[in-house]
């Protein structure tokens, strides 16, 4: 099983007692940037998208814009949720290899306070403070923990699968996001 294979395996909390030893989140928590301020503040005068390998993150994030929330789906045009969203842009550019995610309830976050995204996502990536780059992946909080995640592409924005809605390009200075910001994160890059 590849490590993003088992970081998604323990952020869909369907297999919450693995026999992987449990690591220490190394995050910042909700608050930690002063309730988003130093968030929004950081992309004011944002540099555009350079590299080659940031424009295909950034233009495979975009082809997925209009496409319709649908828990546990990954198909572009059809259905996507946020988890499935972020991992089907990495595969496509080639940063991780194809991943098949094990099914979740779509209510997870309402149950539990243990911070299950956050400690899925700290398996194959590591906490990262603002300025953020194309590719790095940004928690929010809804329900009782960070529960939801979107793809910075440049330029202030993030891309990600709205619940009951559809996969937006939004500013992350939006209040909706600013305030409800979590952790952000850079993938490992093997090598």
């Amino acid at each position: 099983m590849s490590a993003l294979a088992v970081a998604m395996d323990t952020l869909v909390c369907y297999n919450v007692d693995t026999e992987w030893p449990r690591q220490s989140v190394n995050s910042p928590g909700p608050g930690q940037y002063g309730q988003g301020r130093a968030v929004a503040g950081a992309f004011r005068g944002e540099t555009p998208v350079t590299s080659a390998m940031e424009r295909r993150i950034a233009e495979e994030a975009r082809s997925w814009c209009g496409t319709r929330f649908h828990h546990g789906s990954r198909i572009r045009g059809v259905g996507v949720d946020c988890v499935n969203l972020v991992v089907a842009i990495l595969e496509a550019v080639g940063l991780i290899a194809r991943q098949e995610l094990p099914s979740y309830s779509p209510d997870w976050m309402l149950h539990h306070g243990r911070e299950i995204l956050l400690e899925g996502i700290a398996r194959v990536a590591d906490p990262i403070e603002p300025p953020f780059e194309v590719g790095d992946i940004l928690t929010y909080k809804f329900g009782r923990a960070a529960s939801h995640c979107g793809l910075y592409i440049g330029e202030g924005r993030v891309v990600h699968a709205a619940t009951r809605d559809q996969v937006r390009c939004d500013l992350i200075a939006t209040a909706s996001l600013t305030r409800r910001f979590v952790a952000a994160y850079r993938l490992r890059r093997s090598g």
